[in-house]
């Protein structure tokens, strides 16, 4: 049945007045504020039949709502939705989501309070950038477009999002919006290019100032409503010069009103002309209130997410919980975030223009009502918003202080994003000075896919520790990581491997020493030693809660026990490996190619050529991610999937995966033991009847275009996420379509998802 029968009429919301104006449910978290339902509607806002109308015919389909402060923009969207059927989670943008990862969270919670959202089939494992625009994007909109109950999904505050990484994973939920539900952006413009060009189609609902301004009744209306009465041509001309600003018409009459009680004759035009927006927000919104609570309100206002136990230590004072439920009486002033009253927030205009007038008037205090809340956040464990508010008051130690702490732990979790941002927030010259702050860089950088970027990094945190002249851990850390990049220079990355080993106390990078001390020394030949490297690693990394580490480690160590031939060992090992893999959610995470890598080898050995082939696919795609990252840990996957490919039969695959190998010891010295290896397959290896079709036939540059067949971005875009030209992608492209046997891109994809080079979709 149409949800339509469910909602009442563009007249009946406006005859109705909206009158509810109880909190609406709100979920609240540590990192973050979801709004399942609606916030209250301001009852100033002039309601616009024709606005609430376009809403409610957007059926199937995306409204776009973008204009200045001002315009009523939220309270017209909530005003629809109060009188819409269909269950609403309105989501209020923050900069904390600009992270992806922490986005996708959010959305995934909101739509599955709403509909029939499976949010199981969103990988939830730390990716890096490019797979969250070609894996997760197209995920979310998969799940979003598969969902058969209709609802409301209004995402507000758009313009809060700058990076495009988040904007792709919205962009997805806009072009698969299911029959019967809605989607609404609400921002003061509409950022990014994929969000923007949303406009130029057809199907898309596009509400502007033209829409929200108000017409000649409306101004009217609202200028008696606070006692100003004026004659047609001065309501015209407040018309032309306020271009229907409802908040400029609400102004020019607050000006006129004030101007008559001052004695003098009303002058609309003049008054309209003094726009002290402050002033007018004191006496429009908080005229009502005592000088205490005007003095609280403006002493809280940078806060923006309040609760009384914030407000206590911010302010430093106990009453903060209940003087919040009093204010929150009024909505133009207060609005309430949950159910209980307990969380709140200030109007954003209002925040605004009080924070800055708490600024100018006391900078001392207003920068230790910011400390004490970023003291505050970092207790409860909400490191994001402890950084934002040390940030707003510019306290480069404090920053500095928490992102050393935690920035590690939330890289390790996915949240590598939020950590770049942090560190965006800092003076170059201030991350450049710190070991520590620049090893954190390269260890973004990884986890982003940029290789050339994190040793880059790792020069620049070399310097910094020089001209510390105290090097301590981070040194040690430095050399570690630096030895599992560095692959053009054995000895050097042997004794950085090694001293890291030695000198680092029990822990994950002691943990990382040890991966990158077997690896080399199986490199070189020296398996006693690459052995028990590899089984301190395991221990050690399972004793920290490193999942990551303990899979590599036992990857690693199984593809030793496989190259020496002992089987028995090399299967329990690598099965090992690739559950920590499975039960962690971790299959898409790139580095841990030599995982899944092995395991391919070790079933292709024991029979089990499905499982084999399901690994040899899921690490080429991980490998196609890691193009830029250059490290024994790929070199050797390779290694690993040309042995499990030469079992299966692959000719095509066996071949494709030596001469990557071979190619990348062009550059390297001292790599007997790897070129042995190369040496011992290709000679086992005929090349009789090869074919150049088929998912093995795909190269590793193909499959990076591959990648990003399933979403919405055109040739050209696909060409610049992977810095080749258009032409050079659509190429790409043309031999991917042969090699599958697709005369289209949507054949292409879903023969590659056939074919497992692709996740389900």
């Amino acid at each position: 049945m149409s949800t339509r029968g469910l909602r009442r009429t563009t007249r009946e919301v406006v005859d109705h007045g909206v009158a509810s104006r109880a909190p609406d449910p709100l979920a609240s978290v540590a990192v973050a504020i979801n709004r399942v339902g609606r916030p209250s509607v301001a009852d100033h806002v002039v309601l616009r039949t024709g606005v609430l109308d376009s809403l409610s015919s957007a059926l199937g389909s995306v409204v776009v709502v973008g204009a200045p402060a001002g315009f009523g923009k939220t309270s017209h969207v909530a005003a629809w939705a109060e009188i819409d059927g269909r269950p609403t989670a309105w989501l209020e943008v923050e900069a904390l989501d600009n992270d992806p990862h922490l986005l996708v969270e959010r959305l995934a919670d909101l739509l599955g309070s709403v509909t029939d959202f499976d949010a199981d089939s969103i990988p939830r494992s730390p990716l890096s950038t490019a797979q969250f625009e070609t894996i997760i994007a197209p995920a979310i909109g998969s799940a979003v477009r598969r969902c058969a109950e209709p609802f409301v999904l209004v995402i507000d505050e758009i313009h809060r999002l700058e990076s495009e990484v988040a904007l792709s994973v919205v962009a997805a939920i806009l072009n698969d919006v299911p029959p019967e539900s809605t989607v609404v952006i609400i921002g003061r413009d509409a950022p990014g290019a994929s969000i923007a060009a949303l406009r130029l189609r057809p199907e898309v609902a596009t509400l502007d100032v033209t829409d929200l301004a108000l017409e000649a009744a409306e101004a009217r209306a609202v200028l008696e409503e606070i006692g100003v009465s004026i004659g047609d041509d001065d309501l015209g001309r407040v018309l032309d010069e306020t271009e229907g600003w409802p908040l400029g018409v609400r102004f020019a009459g607050f000006a006129t009103e004030r101007a008559a009680a001052a004695g003098g004759q009303p002058d609309v035009i003049g008054a309209l002309a003094d726009r002290e927006i402050g002033e007018y927000m004191r006496f429009e919104w908080l005229r009502r209130l005592d000088a205490d609570d005007v003095d609280f309100l403006t002493r809280s206002s940078g806060l923006g997410w309040l609760s009384g136990p914030l407000v206590d230590h911010a302010l430093e004072r106990n009453d903060s919980g209940a003087t919040l439920a009093r204010l929150a009486s009024s909505p133009l002033v207060i609005v309430p975030l949950d159910r209980r009253g307990s969380t709140h927030r200030l109007h954003h205009l209002m925040a605004e223009v009080l924070d800055a007038e708490f600024e100018r008037a006391d900078r001392d205090a207003h920068r230790s009502v910011a400390i004490r809340a970023s003291e505050w956040f970092e207790r409860s464990g909400d490191i994001d918003r402890a950084i934002d508010h040390a940030s707003r008051v510019g306290d480069t130690g404090r920053i500095v202080r928490l992102i050393a702490e935690h920035g590690l732990a939330m890289q390790t979790v996915g949240r590598h994003h939020s950590v770049d941002r942090w560190l965006a927030m800092l003076p170059r010259d201030v991350v450049l000075s710190s070991g520590a702050l620049c090893l954190l860089s390269a260890t973004i950088s990884v986890a982003m896919g940029e290789g050339d970027e994190a040793l880059v990094w790792l020069k620049f945190a070399d310097q910094a520790v020089a001209d510390a002249a105290q090097p301590g851990p981070a040194g040690l850390e430095i050399r570690a990581l630096r030895s599992m990049l560095v692959t053009s220079d054995i000895d050097g990355t042997s004794d950085d491997a090694e001293a890291a080993y030695e000198n680092l106390p029990a822990g994950r990078s002691h943990a990382l020493a040890c991966l990158s001390r077997g690896l080399l020394s199986f490199v070189r030949g020296d398996d006693a030693l690459a052995r028990t490297s590899f089984e301190e690693g395991v221990i050690e990394a399972r004793l920290v809660n490193a999942s990551t580490l303990e899979a590599q480690c036992n990857g690693a160590l199984g593809l030793l026990h496989a190259v020496s031939g002992d089987w028995t060992l090399a299967t329990a090992t690598a099965r090992r490996a690739r559950q920590v893999v499975t039960e962690h959610a971790l299959e898409q995470v790139p580095t841990l190619v030599v995982c899944t890598a092995t395991s391919a080898w070790v079933e292709a050995h024991a029979g089990n050529p499905e499982a084999a082939r399901a690994d040899i696919l899921l690490t080429r795609r991980n490998l196609a991610y890691l193009d830029k990252v250059t490290s024994w840990l790929s070199i050797t996957a390779r290694v690993a999937l040309a042995e499990a490919s030469l079992l299966l039969g692959d000719q095509v695959g066996t071949k494709m995966f030596l001469d990557d190998v071979t190619a990348a010891l062009d550059t390297l010295p001292r790599t007997g033991r790897i070129r042995d290896l190369v040496a011992n397959a290709a000679s086992r290896l005929t090349t009789a009847h090869l074919t150049q079709h088929g998912p093995s036939a795909l190269t590793t540059a193909q499959l990076r275009v591959l990648h990003y067949l399933p979403t919405n971005l055109s040739m050209a875009e696909i060409g610049e996420r992977l810095f080749v030209s258009r032409n050079t992608a659509k190429t790409h492209a043309s031999a991917i379509y042969l090699k599958l046997e697709a005369a289209s891109r949507r054949e292409a994809v879903e023969a590659a998802r056939r074919a497992g080079l692709l996740p389900p979709g």
